[in-house]
C-alpha cells in the first residue's frame, strides 16, 4: 500500500517486480476494504494502511520509499506516536538511511530519485523478511475502548477524558 503521493507508475512496477497485489489509498472506503482484507500481508508505506491492516489483524511491515522524503520528521514522529499507542516495536524497510529522512527539504527532494531507483530491492527485501508486525489483541482491545469511551462521552456532550 503506497503513500498517496507515490507515483503510481512506481507502485505497479514493484508489484509487478514481486508479485504482490496493489492497494491503492485512493480508493472509496468499500473497495479499499474490500481489497485490504483479500490480503495476508501488507507492506504499507501509507501509515493508515498499516493501522487498518492491524486493525483486521493482517501481518504488515512498514516501509519509506518516498513519503518520508515527502514529511521528514514527521514521518517518524507520527508512525512512533501510533506503534506507541499499542506497544508495537518494528523495524522499517527504508530506501535510504534514515539519517536523510531527516535532511533539510531542499536536501531531501533531490533524494527522490535515488529511493526511487532503490524501491524494487528494497520492497523485495522487505516482502521476504520473515519478521511481519501485529498488535497484540489486548493492545488493540484497550485502544478500541479508549475510542468508544472518547466517542461516547463526545456523543453525550461531555468532555472526553484525555488518556
Amino acid at each position: 500500500m503506497p503513500y498517496y503521493s507515490t507515483p503510481r507508475s512506481l507502485a505497479e512496477e514493484i508489484c509487478t517486480a514481486t508479485g504482490m497485489i496493489l492497494v491503492p489509498p485512493t480508493l472509496e472506503v468499500e473497495p479499499f476494504l474490500a481489497a485490504l482484507r483479500q490480503c495476508g500481508r501488507i507492506v504499507a508505506e501509507a501509515m493508515h494502511g498499516a493501522i487498518l491492516a492491524d486493525a483486521f489483524r493482517i501481518p504488515w511491515i512498514g516501509c519509506r520509499i518516498l513519503s518520508a522524503l515527502r514529511e521528514g520528521p514527521t514521518s517518524t514522529f507520527k508512525w512512533g506516536d501510533w506503534m506507541d499507542s499499542l506497544g508495537i516495536q518494528t523495524k522499517f524497510s527504508t530506501s535510504l538511511p534514515p539519517a536523510l529522512y531527516r535532511a533539510p527539504t531542499r536536501f531531501r527532494a533531490r533524494l527522490a530519485g535515488h529511493a526511487r531507483r532503490r524501491a524494487v530491492a528494497q520492497i523485495t527485501a522487505a516482502w521476504t523478511d520473515p519478521y511481519w508486525t501485529l498488535s497484540t489483541d489486548s493492545a488493540l482491545e484497550r485502544a478500541q475502548s479508549r475510542i468508544l469511551e472518547k466517542a461516547d462521552a463526545l456523543a453525550q456532550g461531555r468532555p472526553a477524558r484525555q488518556v
